[in-house]
């Protein structure tokens, strides 16, 4: 399907469109790919993860254990939230840009199936 036609049947309501989270990661590794905007919005949540994780590990030992529970969970939160944002991010940038949409295609990181 061109660019152009899945961007129409996209704002139609004609098709549906399934982002593979696990890949729409991948995408994030290349760097003159996607956005530079989305690039940063992902490093930042991935560093609040892996960041809040350390920081709940640290805290088991310098502070009270709930405390220390809280923010280990705050960085566990933030995991699945990077991947929901990594398949919002392809899928945006796949509507905006020609080349994205391709590659996703190509990649089957997005898969385009149409409604009946």
């Amino acid at each position: 399907m061109e660019h152009s036609t899945f961007v129409q049947k996209y704002r139609a309501n004609k098709i549906e469109v399934s982002v593979d989270k696990n890949k729409a990661g991948f995408m994030y590794e290349n760097p003159g790919l996607l956005p530079q905007n989305l690039r940063k919005k992902q490093a930042l949540i991935r560093t609040s993860g892996f960041g809040g994780v350390l920081l709940g590990i640290v805290l088991f030992f310098f502070s009270p254990w709930w405390l220390a529970l809280i923010v280990l969970f705050f960085g566990l939160f933030m995991f699945p939230n990077a991947q929901k944002s990594a398949a919002k991010g392809v899928l945006d940038a796949s509507l905006a840009d020609q080349y994205v949409y391709q590659a996703a295609v190509d990649n089957q990181v997005i898969v385009i199936r149409e409604k009946a």
